[in-house]
C-alpha cells in the first residue's frame, strides 16, 4: 500500500520544490480478506478490513517510507469494518 510524500512549494522560493510532505491528514487502507476465489466478492463489504491511520502516526513510524506492508500496517492500526470508518475518521480529525 502506497502513501508517498509529494514535493511541496516553498512560499519564499516560488520556483523551487524544496520539501516533501503528505498532503492528507489521514489515510484509509482497505484489504480484501477472502482467500477463496469462488467466494470472493469485491462488493461484499464484510470481506474487507479497513485501517484508518493518521499521517502523524505514519510519519512517526515510517518517516522515509512510501509504501507499507500489511504486517507494518497492523503494528500501528487495528482492522475495522466499513461501518466503523466514519467513527475512526472523526476520532482522528478531532485530534488534529
Amino acid at each position: 500500500m502506497r502513501f508517498p510524500k509529494k514535493k511541496g512549494w516553498h512560499a519564499k522560493k516560488p520556483d523551487s520544490l524544496t520539501f516533501r510532505n503528505r498532503e492528507a491528514d489521514l489515510f484509509i487502507f482497505g484489504l480484501h480478506t477472502e482467500k477463496q476465489v469462488k467466494k470472493a466478492n469485491l462488493l461484499d463489504l464484510s470481506q474487507w478490513e479497513f485501517y484508518v491511520v493518521s499521517t502523524t502516526v505514519l510519519d512517526l513510524n515510517y518517516p522515509a517510507k512510501n509504501k507499507i506492508g500489511i504486517r507494518q500496517l497492523k503494528s500501528i492500526s487495528n482492522p475495522i469494518m466499513h461501518n466503523q470508518i466514519k467513527e475512526a475518521v472523526d476520532s482522528i480529525v478531532n485530534e488534529i
